[in-house]
């Protein structure tokens, strides 16, 4: 039987790898980026889109996290996963706080954008319900961070976005 100590410990462990990432990053360093998509998931009207299917649209969200993502197995809070490119697998962790119906992506050494944050957040506003997407780091290639972002998460809400319309 497993000391219960050990497995606390490496619990523990797991939620201080999954939050670890600066608080701020150096705007001024060479590698610095930052780039923020918006994208509106629906319009309130009357018998369609309302502010109480936040929750709802969120917990889709989480289909559409990370680039390559099989939308089929949702995320789970702080699980380690590997975005899956082209060039090799990128280790991350996802912290998942619903209440602000956020989450992040952590990357973690040996991603080739470390350090670097991704998070990803329902909201209401403008009468409707968005997903806002604010990436920021300093991890190496700082252009083709902002690119591969940029495009990444744009056709990860255009992939939410029809799905959302397929319920």
């Amino acid at each position: 039987m497993a000391d219960p100590t050990d497995i606390q410990q490496r619990i523990n462990s797991v939620q201080v790898n999954c939050e670890r990432h600066p608080d701020k990053y150096e705007t001024t360093d060479p590698n610095y980026h930052v780039y923020m998509i918006e994208t509106r998931l629906c319009h309130f009207s009357p018998g369609g889109c309302t502010k109480e299917m936040a929750p709802r649209f969120f917990e889709e969200a989480l289909r559409f996290q990370y680039p390559f993502q099989d939308k089929e197995n949702p995320i789970q809070d702080c699980g380690q996963y590997f975005i899956d490119a082209k060039y090799g697998k990128d280790p991350i962790y996802v912290a998942i706080d619903r209440t602000s119906l956020e989450a992040k992506n952590i990357t973690q050494p040996g991603h080739r954008f470390h350090p670097g944050v991704v998070l990803r957040k329902v909201v209401v506003r403008d009468n409707g319900i968005w997903i806002v997407t604010k990436g920021e780091g300093m991890g190496g290639s700082q252009f083709l961070n902002y690119w591969a972002g940029e495009a990444g998460f744009r056709d990860l809400d255009k992939k939410l976005y029809a799905h959302l319309r397929n319920q």
